[in-house]
């Protein structure tokens, strides 16, 4: 998870930033597809419910939705890169994994710097947000 501390002159109080709050919100991909991402889940075209599990710096780790049939109550990992207020490119890296913990222990396969071909050999998907 990444934290960042911001002071406001007072050190006992800090303020975390992580990819979830950088995140959180309604955003429209590049293929029209509609997006909320909350503190505890990613919703897809309100269809495809992933349960959010872990953040860190750059990814999120879910729990399939049971209405998601090819891949009902396994596991995902979305890669995120690019990340400004209003725009991000993300990479659904894993779709149909057994656990969580299979994630943690893969090498990541996306590309960062390559957007065109990056993701599984696939373009990584740009998201604006609403």
């Amino acid at each position: 998870m990444l934290s960042t501390s911001c002071s406001s002159g007072d050190d006992s109080k800090e303020t975390e930033i992580t990819l979830i709050n950088k995140t959180s919100g309604n955003w429209t991909d590049n293929f029209g597809n509609s997006y909320t991402i909350t503190g505890k889940s990613i919703n897809i075209e309100n269809k495809n419910i992933y349960k959010i599990l872990t953040d860190g710096s750059n990814f999120i780790i879910c729990k399939n939705g049971s209405n998601k049939a090819s891949s009902a109550n396994l596991y995902s990992k979305f890669v995120f890169t690019n990340i400004s207020s209003n725009k991000l490119n993300y990479c659904q890296s894993f779709f149909d994994s057994p656990s969580q913990v299979f994630i943690e222990n893969k090498v990541e396969p996306s590309v960062f710097n390559n957007l065109e071909a990056g993701c599984g050999g696939f373009l990584w998907s740009t998201m604006i947000r609403d």
